[in-house]
């Protein structure tokens, strides 16, 4: 039998072992007030923990505690260091809105260990947090990684790898430390604080590959190796305490302001990046290398870089992108598998160079004070220039067993690659160019000469057009000017690599002068309107109109033999009219316009652009009745114009002063009408050399010989009349020689030509009259077009300044034949009051040419 006190501890025993799992199993929920502490005792009775705009305040040094915490939905938490060290393992979840971690104390840590997915932004004030999960801040919300807010705060990575999180940074005492680890940063970085790197553990390396802008300052702690990527240092000024490694682990672009407190080395690290800022680095060194492979390129291209002790490049490629990117007075020691690019810029350095690998001038002068000694198989690349040589030393340059090497495709000349104080040693034999250069070294006192021939840029494929103007610029090559001597490099690069040979032939018809095809569109618009203008005068006098008569809008094919298909017989008489010839003298005015467009035409010699184009102006005339069937007399007219050449090649405008006589002869059914005229044109052009990236204009002026001459026989039955027409047409423009300006040495400087078109024309156009006082008069006309005239005319220039030679194109040739076919419609209002709408297309194959008239008449 049990005793009663063993009987008694038994059951307490019980009791309690009952109670402890009870206790342990229960949860808490803090919310606003006073903090929640936790410790190391009490942590399992808290259980699960949720935070309800509470806090949760350390209160063991050392202390690890494993609860769940719950960040409540639409609630924010925090977690006090208290001045103590802890960590937290347990999982935080929830749907909060701030995790809060701080130390109202001073001097704590929190580190964070689990694999979090709450989806709050985390708030870092004032308190070093251990990061030893990439997952501690929690899980992304719909693939956005969650937010952390950074003031004062450390982040000591506890692991390696990379945290996706972005971050905001407030004031400047924020610090990521690798803390002995290979950590990556790739979120963003911004807000208007700064940031310090380090490393507390001696062997670690940060990268920092997000795109950042944050404002503030960065400062890298002495010998730390730091990754960057995109623009890892926001756009505050950044400082290097000392030997510090900046390694490229991506493309960067890095607009800061650098300061180094110690030598510095840039490693690429197979990428490409930029420093744009200013260097500001004392008496140190900077060391460029790539350590992934040696295809990496740093490029210098802020301006006033200082560091005086000189740079070192062992591996990869430094490369300028402003003019004198390295400090002026350090030596620079390119080694063997070194490249120093100076990408076009010119360099001055007032100390010696050394070249044990390659240097590359570019279009550009590398001038050295001190001296240039160059290793036996080392190379200087050079893209040689009239203007100035290469390399200018004022010291010695000793060259022996260096390689020059011609970069791209300069034009033909002869060049002074090397000045020099003096001149000990030569290059040794081998001069690399491209395929079909030769190439010829002289050592001429303290100059080093080369005599380069390129290969002719007239190449099989090449239409007659761009072989023209190929062979003009051939003509060019040792004797052009530097701006042409920098196009021809180009031409060559292009014509030479298989997959620029199409955009090599098209920047041969932009370079040369087949654009002012268009002027003859202009000019013959400019013929039409004043022609149209003329017979319907004559139209109307043959009808019985004589005293004042008004025309309105009036639009006529402006293409060279294209036909406006009336028919020739101008407008048909709607109401019977005898004159009463009150007097023999008779007034006209018009008010013209026209548009239209030529297609593009690839002709027997190049292909020839089109255009679009429009012309407007005013015709005005007088004339003298001699008898019931016969008047002559005069006009004159102004007339402007514009063409929009197609692919952004140009365009021209013009502006015409057109003068003329006219006669008109009718008895019967038979009327015949006959224009003699002339017209002064001024044109204003602008071509594009697109390719090129240049535009010439230029002010031609012109001269034209405007000759018309139709007739028609009247065929009558009843209200139906059948109209056969004859005609004939001759147009001659003659453009004077003129200079263009704008392009530089593309300036081009034509020789006058002249366009001619003669055409004939036998077409019929038919029509019925319906009513008397108010007529309705419907009308359809066709006729056949000859060109007689070749329209391939030869358009010869030369540039004008850069000593290429003569260069001539000839313009396409037009279809001779043509089908026209048009309708209107005449309206008459009494005697007094005509009115004609009409439309015609030509159905010619080259281009479309679709012309409409509106002519009004009144009798006063």
């Amino acid at each position: 039998m049990i005793t009663s006190p063993f009987r008694r501890a038994v059951l307490s025993a019980a009791f309690v072992g009952l109670l402890l799992p009870a206790f342990a199993r229960a949860n808490t929920t803090i919310v606003a007030g006073p903090p929640q502490q936790i410790t190391t005792s009490n942590a399992p009775g808290l259980g699960v923990i949720t935070f309800n705009n509470g806090t949760l305040q350390n209160g063991s040094a050392g202390g690890s505690y494993s609860n769940s915490l719950i960040l409540a939905t639409n609630y924010n938490g925090t977690i006090d260091a208290n001045g103590l060290t802890s960590t937290f393992s347990g999982l935080i979840s929830g749907g909060g809105n701030v995790l809060t971690l701080t130390d109202g104390v001073g001097g704590g840590q929190i580190s964070i260990s689990g694999a979090n997915t709450y989806t709050g932004v985390t708030v870092i004030d004032g308190v070093k947090v251990g990061v030893a999960n990439l997952s501690a801040f929690g899980g992304p919300t719909n693939g956005i990684p969650p937010s952390l807010s950074l003031t004062g705060a450390t982040l000591l990575m506890q692991t390696g790898g990379t945290l996706t999180n972005n971050m905001q940074v407030n004031g400047n005492a924020n610090v990521l430390d690798a803390n002995g680890n290979t950590a990556t940063f790739s979120g963003t970085i911004f807000g208007t604080g700064g940031l310090t790197v380090q490393d507390s553990g001696g062997s670690g390396l940060i990268a920092l590959t997000g795109t950042s802008y944050y404002t503030g300052p960065t400062t890298v702690v002495s010998g730390l190796t730091v990754g960057l990527g995109g623009s890892s240092f926001g756009t505050g000024a950044a400082t290097l305490d000392g030997s510090n490694t900046l390694r490229f682990v991506s493309a960067a672009n890095m607009p800061n302001a650098f300061t180094f407190l110690g030598n510095t080395t840039l490693d690429a690290y197979g990428s490409a990046a930029t420093l744009s800022g200013t260097i500001t680095g004392g008496a140190n060194s900077v060391t460029v290398q790539d350590t992934n492979g040696g295809a990496g390129v740093v490029t210098l291209s802020g301006s006033g870089n200082t560091w005086t002790g000189g740079t070192t490049i062992n591996s990869g490629t430094l490369a300028l992108g402003i003019i004198n990117g390295l400090p002026t007075n350090g030596a620079l020691n390119v080694n063997a598998v070194g490249t120093f690019d100076m990408m076009g810029f010119n360099q001055q350095i007032t100390n010696n160079v050394t070249n044990n690998g390659t240097l590359r001038t570019g279009a550009a002068t590398l001038n050295i004070t001190g001296n240039y000694t160059a290793a036996s198989g080392s190379t200087l690349g050079v893209y040689p220039i009239f203007t100035a040589p290469s390399l200018n030393v004022s010291g010695a340059a000793a060259l022996s067993g260096q390689t020059l090497s011609i970069e791209q495709r300069p034009a033909s000349g002869n060049y002074v690659i090397v000045s020099a104080g003096t001149l000990p040693s030569d290059f040794n034999s081998t001069v690399h160019t491209a395929s079909g250069y030769t190439a010829t070294l002289t050592l001429s006192g303290t100059k080093e000469l080369l005599s380069l021939k390129a290969p002719s840029l007239v190449m099989a494929g090449q239409t007659a057009n761009q072989a023209s103007v190929a062979g003009g610029i051939n003509t060019a090559n040792g004797a052009a000017s530097t701006d042409l001597a920098m196009t021809i490099g180009q031409l060559n690069t292009m014509a030479f690599t298989p997959s620029q040979q199409a955009q090599f032939n098209a920047t041969l018809d932009q370079l040369g002068p087949i654009a002012y095809s268009a002027l003859s569109g202009l000019a013959t618009a400019g013929a039409g309107l004043q022609t149209q203008a003329v017979s319907a005068r004559a139209a109307a006098l043959q009808a019985g109109r004589g005293g004042v008569d008004e025309s309105g809008l009036a639009s006529a094919s402006p293409y060279p033999g294209t036909l406006v298909a009336d028919g020739g017989g101008g407008p048909v008489p709607l109401v019977p009219f005898v004159n009463p010839l009150d007097t023999p003298w008779g007034t006209f005015a018009s008010v013209l316009y026209t548009s239209g467009r030529l297609d593009g035409i690839n002709g027997a010699s190049g292909f020839q652009p089109g255009y679009a184009f429009n012309a407007f102006g005013g015709t005005a005339g007088a004339d003298y009745r001699f008898s019931d069937s016969f008047a002559a007399g005069f006009s004159g007219g102004y007339v402007t114009g514009s063409s929009m050449l197609g692919d952004g090649l140009g365009e021209a405008t013009n502006s015409s002063l057109r003068l003329g006589g006219y006669e008109t002869y009718w008895n019967g059914a038979f009327h015949q009408t006959t224009y003699l005229g002339t017209a002064f044109d001024s044109f204003t052009t602008s071509r594009n050399i697109v390719n090129l990236g240049r535009t010439a204009t230029a002010s031609p002026s012109g001269m034209e010989l405007n000759f018309d001459s139709s007739a028609g026989y009247d065929l009558k039955r009843g209200r139906t009349t059948l109209t056969p027409t004859v005609g004939l047409d001759y147009d001659r423009l003659s453009v004077a020689g003129f200079t263009e300006s704008g392009a530089g040495a593309l300036d081009l400087s034509a020789a006058p030509f002249d366009f001619n078109s003669l055409r004939s024309s036998l077409g019929a156009k038919i029509s019925h009259r319906y009513g008397d006082w108010f007529t309705f008069t419907p009308s359809a006309s066709a006729a056949w077009e000859h060109e007689f005239a070749n329209q391939s005319r030869a358009i010869s220039a030369q540039f004008a300044n850069g000593g290429a030679g003569a260069l001539s194109v000839n313009t396409a040739d037009v279809s001779r034949e043509a089908l026209a076919a048009g309708v209107g419609f005449a309206f008459g209002f009494g005697t007094d009051v005509t009115a004609d709408l009409g439309a015609s297309e030509d159905l010619r194959s080259d281009f479309v040419a679709r012309t409409a008239n509106v002519d009004v008449r009144v009798r006063f």
